[in-house]
């Protein structure tokens, strides 16, 4: 895949250039993500910001070795239909038997289809929750509650005074 961004070019020539440079060739497959539609999509993707941020922003990339990007290039494809997967799953599915152990390191690819799978539509149920979209993550830590179908992750009054738009 040839980069099109300028910075992402210049690395290519270098590359091509200095082939044993390390720092060259590593600075060059970190052009390759950002340059790819994955990258931008998971970038933009409303519900996946906090994780973009945390864990796959420039500067994270650019300190992971570039041994990892190839399985970090699967990561950033799946995470956002992970994401949109449990987002329904914690609203219309199983989402809420989720729990800790679940958790999928997000540098690995087979963890997060692990998640994707254990996801189940085959009895629709009307999860009433307040868990919004963006804090998907928090069904592996959250401490549930289930009231009469209504399932809740416990909140302070301010954090429920504020987040309060359902």
């Amino acid at each position: 895949m040839a980069v099109k961004n300028y910075t992402g070019k210049i690395y290519e020539l270098l590359k091509n250039c200095s082939p044993n440079d390390k720092r060259i060739s590593d600075r060059y497959e970190v052009e390759k993500l950002f340059d790819s539609s994955f990258y931008y999509e998971f970038m933009e993707c409303e519900m996946t910001k906090e994780i973009f941020n945390e864990y796959f922003s420039k500067e994270k990339l650019l300190s992971i070795p570039h041994e990892k990007y190839e399985e970090i290039e699967k990561c950033m494809e799946l995470i956002p239909v992970m994401a949109e997967r449990l987002s329904n799953a914690i609203r219309f599915g199983n989402g809420w038997a989720l729990n800790e152990d679940d958790t999928p390191d997000l540098y690995s690819s087979e963890t997060i289809k692990n998640v994707i799978r254990k996801l189940s539509f085959k009895e629709i149920y009307q999860n009433d929750t307040n868990i919004q979209d963006k804090d998907f993550m928090q069904i592996f830590k959250a401490n549930k509650i289930c009231k009469e179908g209504y399932y809740c992750i416990p909140r302070t009054v301010s954090e429920v005074a504020y987040n309060e738009t359902w």
